[in-house]
């Protein structure tokens, strides 16, 4: 064994792809380039914008040229926060997959909420508020309260998790 080698307490593995593994964690993604998320949302978005072009050269109507090219905006900002952001939670996402090996996570992770009925109320809420626009303040008032109570009963319930 040379200098440059130290052997690790860990044996090495290989995953499903036969990928060398280092340190014994499942490598997901390649360590260089875009990670996979991104690339999949660059791809769609890419899509959109093609059809958008074809679209705009052949029907003339533009609502559609627009929305279409406002799913390919939106599907390009995706792409470029997965790319701003999905290295920070690699290496814990790695770590689920050989957990004898990784040890404990360092925090409690994600939270994710309780079972609730609040984001129900916000959305019927928001229905009933945007619906209201053309019906007129009797379909509006109810909507607002609604939602205004949805919000402030998912606020609280936030607060108070575990």
């Amino acid at each position: 064994m040379s200098d440059r080698q130290e052997e690790s307490p860990v044996p090495a593995i290989e995953d499903e792809g036969g990928t060398h593994v280092a340190a014994g964690v499942g490598a997901v993604e390649p360590p260089g380039g875009l990670p996979t998320e991104s690339s999949v949302f660059l791809a769609i978005g890419g899509f959109y914008l093609l059809i958008a072009v074809i679209y705009a050269a052949t029907a003339y109507e533009w609502a559609g040229v627009a929305l279409l090219g406002l799913a390919s905006v939106s599907a390009f900002i995706v792409a470029g926060y997965l790319a701003w952001r999905v290295r920070e939670v690699q290496p814990e996402a790695e770590a689920t997959e050989y957990p004898e090996v990784a040890g404990p996570p360092e925090h409690e992770g994600l939270y994710l909420p309780h079972a609730s009925v609040w984001p129900l109320g916000a959305g019927a809420g928001a229905a009933l508020v945007l619906a209201g626009i053309p019906f007129g303040w009797f379909v509006w008032l109810p909507g607002a309260a609604v939602l205004g109570l949805s919000l402030v009963g998912a606020a609280r319930q936030s607060r108070d998790r575990a």
